[in-house]
């Protein structure tokens, strides 16, 4: 081997050295990030806890700002700006914790946290002054593609709202979309059943009951309404959804599932 070759093959390798040495030092950098990220959320949700929710807000932006993947620090500072009425900061915070949670493996797979902040994101909608122009957006972007999710939402920020009649008529309409979630099946029948709409209620009820029947809710709802979950009970085809019978006063929300810390299951109800 000449002198020139192992002169560039010892370039090559020092190169490559180099390389390796760099990616090292990115990827440390980046883990400490992480754990500053954890140390920065810990710290708001303890502001959060001692009812600091302005101090808390900036704190878990903070945290977003060391790691753009953290959706629990997205959620708990839209949890601060609702407990502050500020609902317009609040829904895009939690817009954005759905918009990173399918960027990592854990955030991809928590449905639960999923639903939780899907659920908040509708609360806040219905509080904020401008609700009755999130239903109008919602509606005009549902007209150009079918979303599960979106559908929801706007069958709960019609239900958080009061609007009984188009919260039945978009809940109908996210079970036809979703036959196969159970959570969505149960929480619409559950609705209806509190409305008096029976058939209706029957017709979710017993998509759900079919995912799950061993749920007790879902089952002691249907035997109110007279309906067995196996073979049927009303005269009614609930093959198709059944269109409204009766109406009754607005539903209130189920409780929201105990999540992983306190800042979650201390979310702000007003």
């Amino acid at each position: 081997m000449s002198s020139s070759s192992r002169f560039s093959k010892y370039i090559l390798i020092a190169a490559n050295a180099a390389l390796a040495g760099s990616l090292l030092l990115a990827a440390a950098g980046c883990g400490d990030a992480l754990i500053y990220a954890k140390d920065t959320r810990r710290q708001g949700m303890e502001l959060y806890n001692d009812g600091n929710y302005g101090d808390a807000a900036a704190t878990f932006a903070n945290a977003t700002r060391q790691d753009p993947r953290d959706y629990r620090s997205y959620y708990y500072m839209g949890a601060s700006y609702e407990a502050q009425h500020a609902y317009q900061q609040a829904i895009s915070a939690y817009k954005s914790c759905l918009d990173v949670m399918p960027l990592t493996l854990e955030g991809k797979n928590n449905i639960p946290f999923r639903y939780h902040t899907l659920d908040s994101l509708a609360t806040a909608m219905s509080k904020s002054s401008t609700h009755s122009d999130e239903a109008v957006a919602l509606e005009e972007k549902l007209k150009g593609k079918v979303s599960v999710e979106d559908q929801w939402v706007l069958a709960k920020l019609y239900r958080y709202s009061g609007d009984a009649d188009a919260a039945v008529d978009s809940y109908n309409k996210v079970v036809l979309i979703a036959p196969d979630n159970f959570t969505i099946a149960k929480e619409a029948g559950l609705y209806e059943a509190s409305l008096g709409q029976t058939n209706r209620a029957a017709f979710a009820l017993k998509k759900a009951f079919a995912i799950n029947p061993e749920d007790e809710q879902v089952s002691d709802a249907l035997r109110k309404l007279g309906v067995s979950g196996s073979n049927g009970g009303l005269s009614a085809d609930l093959s198709e959804p059944p269109m409204p019978r009766s109406q009754g006063a607005a539903w209130d929300a189920n409780p929201r599932p105990a999540g992983e810390t306190a800042a979650l299951q201390q979310t702000p109800q007003n």
